[in-house]
């Protein structure tokens, strides 16, 4: 139990000597008050301990209470405040309010006034703590939590499943990271023995760990970091610097990365190898980054351990650049399976880019992957019988035509990316025909009790893809829907004296007509036999 602090302020020492006396100090939650005959003393005794409570009379020589307030709460803004006076006139009654007094009190005290009011500004300062460490609390989390997904959003970045700059967009946004104006590099940094060391003590190499991540951002402290541990052995990092720098050279960073080199070498005795990416000014180019620099760090260690690699150093079209290439390959051919056109579209525009800023690269070999693409999209409409808008052999002539890597971008955008959004349109349109289907059988078959297995087979679907495929497009499950249904039509007929309930439960594919009113009232509010009376009797009375 925390106990707060008091001082008593007052030139007559028979009222300081009671109060000290007759409170229940400790039983309220307080020290021993600290005890002042003038505001001068008080003042002293204020700038050597922390006062939470301040209890002062109004008239003392000198300086007087009001004054004592106003210069007490320089020193202490949250202290509260309980003026007592000798007089009743307002002008005192008003500065003390304005001083910040929460109460004023008339001589002579009665204890339970006073004890009352010490009781008050305990539980208001005990709110208030309890405000303040929830509040540090909460914000502890949110930078641990803010941590984490900034990890995640780069985790998804480097394995290329997050390209949508629309998503990357509204996602930097919550993530308090920056749009533009900015440059990053992102480094490998690879424990060369982790697993001679783990294998001989686990606990040890994972604390190995945990020591060069720390190390990484008291070294790296100027830029901003993102660190993450992809693979058991090495530390990928993020670093980026704001403010208009237009490039992060090799100085700083290689100066760095050798005072990281000699903390964990002198202290554990630990080699590093390290592999550092081209930089950039796009989140999106990140995925590319890291394959060229995790392939580079991979060829360079042929050459030794414990060196420094630099992508920048690798011009030539060889196997690490067909990482990416290969990638992309895939990526697209994954978005034209799923009929994914916007994602599609973004690849496209990304891989040509990618292609375009290699300086070996050649017409024919951005051709071959082309027409692979094309190849893809001929499968498509082959399962899904949706004609391509251009005859297969002219698509693959008109690739074979073209003449440069922007002229291929524009004629794959214009054709390729046309087709999956019209056929994406296509498969939404025959999806509503599948809802309409399925509408329209329910209400025709409520008195038999549909089940979703029986919509399924309506409509020659899985049933667990149609219960998702209807809540996507109704905003409901099937059985909610059902329900639903069932409840409206029920209204409909208890409004008709001649239906008895018993039938209307049949009639709506309830076999209990006990369930039939548990459901009713559960959606209503009303049996339904409350529900007939109700609507009747509305009726009758207009």
């Amino acid at each position: 139990m925390k106990m707060l602090t008091t001082i008593i302020v007052d030139d007559e020492p028979n009222h300081l000597i009671g109060l000290d006396k007759h409170i229940s100090w400790s039983k309220l939650g307080y020290k021993r008050p600290m005890l002042a005959e003038d505001a001068q003393e008080a003042l002293q005794i204020a700038k050597e301990q922390h006062i939470d409570v301040l209890i002062a009379d109004v008239c003392m020589p000198g300086i007087d209470g009001i004054e004592l307030v106003n210069r007490i709460r320089g020193i202490y803004p949250d202290i509260y405040v309980l003026i007592i006076s000798g007089h009743e006139e307002f002008e005192f009654a008003r500065g003390a309010v304005e001083a910040g007094a929460q109460a004023y009190l008339l001589k002579p005290l009665k204890i339970d006034e006073v004890e009352h009011w010490l009781k008050v500004f305990y539980d208001e300062t005990m709110t208030r703590l309890k405000l303040i460490e929830s509040e540090q609390v909460m914000k502890k989390k949110f930078r641990e939590n803010l941590v984490m997904a900034r990890a995640r959003f780069m985790e998804e970045l480097l394995s290329g499943f997050e390209l949508n700059p629309e998503k990357i967009k509204n996602q930097l946004q919550c993530l308090d990271l920056p749009e533009d104006n900015f440059i990053y590099r992102i480094a490998i940094i690879s424990l060369d023995n982790y697993e001679f060391i783990k294998n001989k003590d686990p606990v040890y190499a994972s604390d190995i760990m945990l020591r060069l991540s720390n190390a990484v951002r008291v070294v790296f402290s100027s830029f901003f970091c993102i660190i993450l541990r992809i693979h058991a052995n090495h530390l990928t990092v993020l670093l980026l610097k704001e403010q208009n720098y237009e490039y992060l050279g090799r100085d700083e960073i290689d100066r760095l990365l050798m005072l990281l080199r000699k903390s964990l070498y002198n202290d554990k005795g630990i080699l590093l190898s390290i592999s550092v990416s081209k930089q950039s000014d796009r989140w999106e180019h990140a995925c590319f980054l890291y394959r060229n620099a995790f392939n580079v760090l991979t060829k360079g260690r042929t050459y030794g351990e414990g060196n420094t690699f630099w992508t920048d150093d690798f011009h030539e079209i060889n196997k690490i650049d067909m990482e990416n290439v290969d990638f992309f390959r895939e990526s697209i051919a994954a978005c034209i399976k799923q009929i994914d056109a916007k994602q599609l579209n973004n690849l496209i525009e990304m891989m040509f880019n990618f292609l375009a800023g290699e300086k070996n690269m050649t017409v024919s070999f951005v051709q071959s992957i082309s027409l692979e693409i094309v190849s893809n999209v001929q499968q498509l409409s082959e399962v899904t019988g949706f004609t391509l808008p251009v005859p297969y052999i002219n698509m693959c002539q008109m690739v074979l035509n073209s003449t440069s890597i922007n002229d291929l971008r524009e004629k794959m955008k214009d054709v390729i990316v046309k087709y999956i959004i019209s056929l994406e349109e296509f498969q939404n349109k025959k999806k509503s025909q599948t809802m309409e289907v399925i509408v329209d059988y329910i209400g025709k078959n409520l008195r038999n009790g549909v089940t979703v297995n029986e919509l399924a087979d309506v409509v020659y679907m899985n049933p667990s893809y149609l219960s998702v495929l209807f809540k996507k497009e109704m905003g409901e499950t099937i059985t909610e829907y059902i329900n639903r249904v069932r409840i409206d039509k029920a209204k409909k007929m208890l409004q008709q004296v001649n239906f008895k309930i018993y039938d209307i439960a049949q009639e709506l594919g309830y076999q209990n007509p006990s369930y039939f009113a548990f459901q009713f009232k559960k959606s209503t509010g009303y049996t339904p036999a409350e529900y007939r009376r109700v609507v009747n009797h509305k009726s009758t009375t207009r």
